[in-house]
């Protein structure tokens, strides 16, 4: 069978977008552009990958004619949504087939199983093809993090979008999954940097700085925080329920660090250590928008926890600016991005001694400045380890 002139028209761009630096979106803009102007009466094209996100378990990219390329990502509860439960694609994904399609108007039994395709008639379209792909292995069980692509196509009646060019589809969704297939791993892999190490540490693992030595030196505000009594309930609490509470208290101030622009760098145990790499005087303001943030956001856990009976969230916060070294320390083989300096140790003696003064809330006086009424005066307070005291300010 002689090859359709739609794809034969793929070659240079194949070769071409295999170099990168373009969106998945504008690949797939163009690719839509090339087999339409070519002769292959595309309705509607949809690609679905898994991600490795904590919140995402997966996401699309869909094309139509009106709206180009969008974007879609679905959570992990999506998975039981009626509308992902009589998906083609969950149809497919699940197997044994791997390639199913229907002429449109399906059958009405086809219709009811699946709504997607009396939407996609109603619309003008005559086919629905749609497609599961391993990235690894043909035929592959698809298990999560679902390491290959789902593809479907949607045709107008127009010839030659015809069941006996099937083969040449085929053949496309295969070259479409090489290319799929590496941009998924890049974002996986960045993704997997963010997730686990933050955008600030992430980006800059990504961007090659992975040998010991690559330091960089922040300036900017620093934030430590540290749940109170932990040692206590971990004791006390069953395991499940001491991890809600550890997650209840970072949603409520890890959580808001990001909101207000700043970065994590460090999850220790019960307590957050974290930076606003910024201007001191953006630094301070974010950091101190993210205090207040993240008090209220503790009153509201704290309604619905006692509410629950389980015990509340109680810490303390310290902010100190300054200027650290950021970077890799360990062995040659096995490194950890962290940060060093006087700072990092002298804001977290800050927080130490909010337990000792039944406090909130220490900052120096360089914060303390910015809102010069709202702090009351600790002195100059010699902290332990610390050579030289600081002048501190509290807040209850």
């Amino acid at each position: 069978m002689s090859r359709p002139l739609w794809y034969s028209s793929l070659d240079a761009w194949f070769l071409e977008s295999a170099l990168g630096g373009r969106s998945s979106e504008t690949l797939i803009d163009e690719l839509m552009g090339l087999l339409r102007a070519n002769g292959l009466p595309v309705r509607r094209f949809a690609l679905s990958f898994g991600t490795l996100d904590p919140l995402f378990q997966s996401a699309t990219l869909l094309w139509r004619p009106e709206q180009g390329t969008q974007r879609e990502r679905f959570r992990r509860d999506s998975r039981e949504q009626p509308e992902w439960l009589r998906s083609p694609m969950k149809r497919v994904l699940d197997g044994p087939e791997r390639w199913l399609d229907w002429a449109l108007p399906a059958a009405p039994e086809e219709a009811r199983r699946h709504p997607l395709l009396a939407d996609l008639a109603e619309a003008g379209c005559a086919l629905y093809a749609v497609e599961a792909l391993s990235f690894d292995k043909p035929g592959l069980a698809f298990l999560p993090p679902y390491d290959g692509m789902l593809v479907s196509w949607a045709g107008a009646a127009a010839d030659p979008f015809r069941q006996d060019e099937f083969l040449w589809l085929q053949r496309l969704n295969r070259r479409i999954a090489g290319l799929a297939k590496a941009m998924a791993r890049e974002n996986r892999a960045l993704a997997l940097a963010r997730t686990y190490l933050g955008p600030l540490v992430g980006q800059r693992i990504f961007r090659g700085l992975i040998a010991r030595g690559d330091v960089e030196e922040l300036e900017g505000v620093l934030w430590y925080c540290d749940l109170r009594g932990s040692t206590r309930l971990a004791d006390e609490l069953a395991p499940r329920d001491f991890m809600r509470l550890l997650n209840d208290f970072f949603d409520c101030t890890a959580a808001e660090v990001e909101a207000a622009g700043g970065a994590v760098l460090k999850f220790i145990g019960d307590a957050v250590l974290a930076g606003f790499p910024q201007p001191l005087p953006e630094a301070i303001a974010a950091a101190l928008s993210a205090a207040r943030a993240a008090e209220a956001a503790a009153v509201k856990a704290n309604e619905r926890r006692r509410a629950a009976g389980e015990p509340e969230i109680v810490y303390g916060l310290a902010l100190r600016c300054g200027s650290v070294l950021f970077g890799n320390v360990g062995t040659p083989q096995r490194l950890d991005f962290t940060v060093i300096g006087s700072a990092v140790n002298e804001v977290a003696r800050m927080e130490a001694l909010t337990k000792e003064l039944g406090v909130r809330l220490i900052v120096d006086e360089t914060i303390a400045a910015a809102e010069p009424d709202a702090w009351r005066a600790l002195g100059e307070v010699a902290l332990r380890g610390l050579e030289r005291p600081l002048a501190l300010f509290a807040r209850s």
